[in-house]
């Protein structure tokens, strides 16, 4: 028992010593969730584009309204970037201040954290304003020069419990959410794919951040101080300054737009719940297409027994005369038929032989067959709407749409 704790403080102590050594060993966590109350939802997506492009993009907050414009923001409802440092940038990383905030300063300050190598969060405190608080968390987690995983969390505290917005979020399955984070991810993925080209180019003439950029307000700010930080204590990134040329020789060819879009390959394949999901929709689908053709043919074969009763009651007359013409025994057959249909789409005890139908009768049994004809089809018709509408959904799993929401109106 002795040893064990013995082993367990030296541990500890290790593990103190090695925190303390190197700030960046351990898996930077979210103090603000480990508090009660916290509603998370988490997606993740390989990405074609650096890191450090990933990271930039994050922690500027003036390209939301933009880049972002009708999938979670509004480029119409832009206030003041009035951003402005915490504190110098160290070692440890660099927060700041937004006092207006986004909306045009409809929701509340926002604050903005980045602990290196790879964390970054931004606080709205919409408390007073709408009546919660929000956390956008992002871990950026290199993969190889111009490629990285993209791990978010999104967070919401409500003052009283969330209503809708809190029952969605306890109660939305894990592969919706992640099939509605993927949009707005799309949004920067093909800029920021071959916007970081130019940049590569010019960092391959020597140029640093500040001279490819052109950042001339504090809107700028986040996106400097995380530059600043590269440049004085990381490194340049894991894999070496940019415009090194054994960066640039890492680097990828640039990607189609396809390739860009492909949802499937950068992260249904590899997700566990988006691949429950997908099954589930292709389940429900093929279910829907034996539906919409079995209630099809019945809705035909209804309508068939209609219109061999309708051709009995006018060409045939034994029913009104009680005696068979000459060559009523082609009517008899077709009698037969319209019999064995109706009882199959129409079971009435009382049609077991429709040459004997008076014209009243039959009438009364044309209405309940057409009735029964048009309720299998209007059924079929509705299965097929269904099907086809989930079809989008199951594309949704393997790629995005373009172009991105921001290009569908000129508001």
């Amino acid at each position: 028992s002795s040893s064990s704790s013995s082993s367990s403080s030296s541990s500890s102590s290790s593990s103190s010593s090695s925190s303390s050594e190197d700030p960046y060993a351990d898996v930077p966590i979210t103090p603000e969730l480990e508090e009660d109350g916290w509603l998370v939802t988490d997606t993740w997506r390989d990405v074609p584009y650096d890191w450090s492009s990933l990271m930039e993009n994050v922690l500027d907050a003036s390209h939301v309204p933009f880049t972002h414009h009708k999938s979670i923001s509004n480029r119409n409802a832009i206030g003041a970037y009035d951003v402005r440092m915490s504190g110098p940038v160290s070692r440890d990383g660099f927060r700041s201040m937004w006092a207006t905030g986004p909306r045009a300063g409809q929701l509340g300050p926002q604050s903005s954290w980045y602990r290196p190598p790879c964390f970054m969060m931004q606080k709205i405190d919409a408390k007073e304003t709408k009546g919660y608080e929000s956390l956008v968390i992002v871990y950026s987690v290199p993969i190889a020069p111009g490629r990285c995983r993209l791990l978010n969390r999104n967070a919401f505290r409500f003052n009283k419990g969330g209503g809708i917005a809190g029952w969605f979020m306890k109660y939305i399955p894990g592969w919706a959410t992640h099939l509605g984070t993927q949009v707005p991810l799309e949004d920067d993925q093909i800029f920021l794919h071959l916007g970081e080209e130019a940049y590569l180019a010019a960092a391959a003439t020597g140029k640093t951040a500040a001279q490819a950029y052109y950042m001339p307000s504090q809107a700028d700010t986040n996106v400097i101080a995380f530059r600043k930080w590269l440049d004085e204590f990381g490194g340049g990134g894991p894999f070496g300054p940019v415009g090194s040329p054994s960066y640039r020789a890492q680097v990828q060819p640039r990607l189609e737009q396809a390739q860009l879009l492909d949802r499937y390959s950068q992260h249904t394949a590899h997700c566990a719940q988006c691949q429950a999901g997908l099954k589930q929709v292709k389940t429900v689908r093929a279910i829907l297409l034996t539906a919409a053709r079995v209630t099809g043919i019945l809705g035909m074969l209804s309508a068939a027994a209609g219109l061999s009763t309708i051709a009995l009651t006018t060409a045939a007359s034994p029913a009104s005369t009680g005696s068979l013409q000459p060559g009523s025994g082609l009517l008899h057959v077709l009698a037969g038929v319209a019999s064995q249909l109706l009882q199959l789409v129409v079971p009435l005890a009382q049609v077991a032989d429709t040459s004997v139908v008076g014209a009243a009768a039959a009438s009364g049994v044309v209405s309940a067959v057409a009735a029964r004809a048009l309720w299998w089809l209007g059924a079929a018709g509705a299965c097929w709407a269904v099907y086809s509408k989930l079809g989008g959904l199951e594309k949704a799993f393997y790629t995005g749409v373009y172009p991105p929401p921001r290009n569908t109106d000129r508001n």
